[in-house]
Formats: C-alpha cells, sequence, structure tokens
C-alpha cells in the first residue's frame, strides 16, 4: 500500500510506523510483548531494503538500541524464560542484518550490529 510506486506516500508510513512503536512501547509492559518490537524491527529493515526514503539506517539503530535496552530490563527482572522466543528472533534477525551487511557493505555499514 505505502510502497506502491503509483500509490507511494511515504510519509504515512512513516506515521504509521511511529504509532506501531507508541503502542509496542505502552505494551513493554508486559515482557512477552517483546515480539512486537522485534516484529516491527523487522517491517522497518524490509521497508529499508526496498529505498523507502522516510526510512533511515539511524530509524533501524535506534530500534535495535530498544530491544536491546529491553531485553537488559528482562534479564533484569528474571523474565527471560517467557521471552525466549521473542530473544531468538531478534538473534536471527541481527543475524540476517550481518549478511546483508555482507551482501551490501555500502547500505547496510551504518547499522550498528555489535
Amino acid at each position: 500500500m505505502f510502497t506502491n510506486k503509483r500509490y507511494e506516500n511515504s510519509d504515512s508510513l512513516r506515521k504509521c510506523f511511529t504509532k506501531c512503536l507508541k503502542i509496542a512501547t505502552t505494551a513493554m509492559k508486559d515482557a512477552e510483548n517483546l515480539y512486537l518490537l522485534v516484529h516491527i524491527l523487522n517491517k522497518y529493515i524490509y521497508f529499508y531494503m526496498s529505498d523507502v526514503d522516510q526510512i533511515t539506517a539511524g530509524d533501524i539503530n535506534k530500534l535495535i538500541d530498544l530491544v536491546k535496552e529491553n531485553i537488559t530490563q528482562i534479564k533484569a527482572d528474571g523474565k527471560v524464560e517467557r521471552t525466549k522466543k521473542s530473544m531468538k528472533y531478534f538473534e536471527n534477525t541481527l543475524g540476517a542484518l550481518k549478511l546483508k551487511l555482507k551482501d551490501n557493505p555500502t547500505k547496510f555499514s551504518s547499522i550498528h550490529l555489535e
């Protein structure tokens, strides 16, 4: 819908992602909702790869940092057992980004994976 070249509206996409992040951040009161943040991260990566101007490497970096902060908090709260699948999903996402970095170092070099 937002990336169809005929009807492209990257501003609407950006607004939609902003709303998604607000809702997901609010939902993080329950550790099991970490999956939402990782899923949104994957959508950001998809649109970044599709060359949507409104999605930048900086956005992806901020979201990676947000997920890492939430994982740190989950570990501190001792809720790791309930979020193992989401943490694995995040690890797989970072692994896929590392492969993309090898394939296209110019585009993905500004994304911080460590």
